[in-house]
């Protein structure tokens, strides 16, 4: 952020909310740069901060709102609206009323969906291709289905494994790519059970796990199909709307705020959260059928283009600060 020239603060206050002078510190300091800097106007990201820079707001007479991109479930949720709070942004329509169900106060609600700025030229796409290639040891002939998420149950890696096992039983040049890892200390056995399910059916050489990655563009680009199978509902589903910005076929669970983004049998496909064999017939549908693929590919990137490109969030963000300061 400091390269783009944009000035930051980091607070010196290490904050715990079960430290209440830590808590206090924190707003203070955040007061005072607030009326040094004559900040017209604060943004939160989340209930944790902005119960500090909106109780901050509230003594200094600023304006103040929050931006939602869950998972909201937490009194915290419920107590950013007891401070200054002047409006709530919020990725989807299912955080909203998530937000609108815990909120201890009523405060006016704005969807913002999240955006991606990804893009791929025909160039870049076979340069990663042959890239994904070179490393697993595919030929151009392989069939790649794929899930990029990190390690965490509620992303349902496993009930995609469960589902796409008979599909490579059939298909011995199918391969399906996991590309993620564990989130800090988080579920430290899952990889493990999924590693062990993998040998179990033994399809070791056909579930192929391509750890975190940051740069997830080379692994979209090799995969005929993006597979997200959250059992659990979303807040929002940023990495479907990346693979298709990349003009790849999602395979989504509907629910949450997935069910937002695609239009079911157009610009993606979508199955029921935790089911095996609707989830395993989508694959086996778009596998079978590239005029399908190609088709969904292409309204994909038109959907893209349309709601979920950086300037269309961020002419509804500074459409809410332009109504908030007025």
């Amino acid at each position: 952020v400091r390269r783009l020239d944009v000035p930051v603060h980091v607070l010196r206050a290490r904050v715990r909310l079960r430290n209440l002078p830590s808590v206090v510190r924190a707003i203070v300091e955040c007061r005072n740069l607030i009326e040094q800097r004559q900040i017209a106007l604060v943004h939160s990201c989340m209930s944790y901060p902005h119960l500090l820079a909106g109780s901050a707001a509230s003594w200094s007479r600023a304006r103040a709102l929050v931006y939602q991109h869950g998972p909201v479930g937490t009194w915290l949720d419920g107590a950013v609206t007891l401070v200054r709070c002047d409006r709530i942004l919020a990725n989807s329509a299912y955080t909203a009323d998530r937000q609108r169900a815990l909120s201890w106060r009523n405060r006016p609600i704005t969807i913002a969906p999240c955006a991606t700025s990804l893009s791929m030229t025909p160039d870049e796409r076979q340069r990663f291709r042959a890239h994904v290639d070179a490393e697993l040891h595919l030929t151009p002939e392989h069939e790649v289905i794929g899930l990029v998420a990190r390690f965490d149950p509620w992303k349902g890696i496993d009930v995609a494994i469960r589902a796409i096992a008979p599909l490579l039983a059939q298909r011995p040049s199918l391969r399906f790519v996991i590309v993620g890892g564990q989130y800090r200390h988080f579920h430290p056995t899952y990889e493990h059970q999924l590693r062990g399910m993998v040998s179990k059916l033994g399809l070791t050489s056909q579930v192929l796990f391509a750890g975190h990655r940051v740069d997830v563009r080379p692994w979209l680009a090799r995969m005929t199909a993006l597979v997200h199978a959250s059992v659990e509902a979303e807040p929002f589903g940023l990495v479907i709307i990346e693979g298709m910005a990349l003009g790849v076929p999602v395979i989504a669970a509907r629910g949450g705020g997935a069910a937002d983004i695609i239009t079911d049998g157009c610009d993606g496909l979508y199955h029921s959260p935790g089911n095996e064999a609707e989830l395993g017939s989508a694959m086996a549908r778009l596998l079978d059928d590239a005029p399908l693929r190609a088709s969904i590919a292409a309204a994909g990137l038109r959907t893209i283009a349309a709601r979920y490109r950086p300037d269309s969030m961020m002419r509804i963000v500074e459409d809410a600060y332009d109504e908030v300061l007025q």
